[in-house]
Order: structure tokens, then C-alpha cells, then sequence
């Protein structure tokens, strides 16, 4: 542990174990048809082709950064309750002893 601390270069993005990477892709495709298939009407592929493309890319100049609302600790404590309750616990981790840059 002490090692990965005097890392300049590397930091830490702490997900809970019942988080999935496949969230943000499911949100991205669930705002594409919401906000913009839906509503269309598409007489070719072509048509359908080039509304993805400029939705993509004014989707992507439009970023904003995802804002993480609690601190690692707390999803950790969280999901350490949901694991014991499983009967199964295997985060021993203390974050607040980290650098995290």
C-alpha cells in the first residue's frame, strides 16, 4: 500500500462492487432513444446513420464531468455492510490513508 501512495501518476476511481461500467453505457443509449430516436422519423438507413452521428457528436461536445457525491470511505462502508449482511465481507480497505492526486 505504501508503494501505490508514493505514485505520482497513478490514481485511484473507486466503484462499488455492485456498480457495473455497463451503467453509463445503458444511460447513454437509454438518452439516445429518449431524446432523440424516438421522436424521429427516418425514411433510409442513411437517415437514421447520419442522426446518430450528429447526436454523438453534439452529445460530445457537450460533456460534463461525472461528480462523485460521496467519498470513497462511504461507498466502501456501504457496500462492506451489504457484504457482511451477504455473509461474505472481503473489503479490508482504509481509502483516508491514501493520496488520491
Amino acid at each position: 500500500m505504501d508503494w501505490i501512495v508514493r505514485q505520482k501518476r497513478i490514481f485511484l476511481h473507486f466503484m462499488s462492487t455492485g456498480a457495473s461500467w455497463l451503467n453509463p453505457v445503458e444511460r447513454f443509449c437509454g438518452t439516445l432513444t429518449e431524446k432523440h430516436l424516438q421522436r424521429g422519423v427516418f425514411q433510409a438507413v442513411q437517415d437514421v446513420e447520419l442522426s446518430l452521428t450528429y447526436f454523438i457528436r453534439t452529445n460530445s461536445e457537450n460533456t460534463q464531468p461525472l461528480v462523485q457525491t460521496k467519498t470513497a470511505d462511504e461507498i466502501l462502508k456501504k457496500d462492506r455492510a451489504r457484504q457482511e449482511s451477504a455473509g461474505r465481507c472481503t473489503c479490508n480497505i482504509n481509502v483516508s490513508s491514501l493520496c488520491l492526486g
